[in-house]
């Protein structure tokens, strides 16, 4: 799945963002404190806001899935390589 490097899929990033959660058990509250991020900054990022690079990575690692996977680049939730 390409799109354009000045085009983001909000809807998938979304879907996929909630969709790894909730197959980890998480309520969105409990996973954005697990991260040490505020419910309502979390919240944000779930609904599509931009967020950098270090915290999307945290997402992925603990959600046990790739960036690439959650921002729509494969449809492999994990890559063919480990992540540290």
């Amino acid at each position: 799945m390409n799109f354009p490097e000045d085009e983001f899929d909000s809807m998938i990033f979304s879907e996929r963002l909630i969709e790894a959660r909730k197959k980890k058990g998480y309520d969105r509250k409990a996973f954005a404190i697990t991260l040490g991020f505020s419910p309502s900054g979390y919240g944000a990022i779930e609904n599509g806001t931009p967020t950098s690079i270090s915290k999307l990575y945290a997402i992925a690692k603990k959600l046990d899935v790739s960036v690439d996977y959650l921002i729509g680049l494969t449809n492999e939730p994990k890559n063919s390589w480990n992540m540290p």
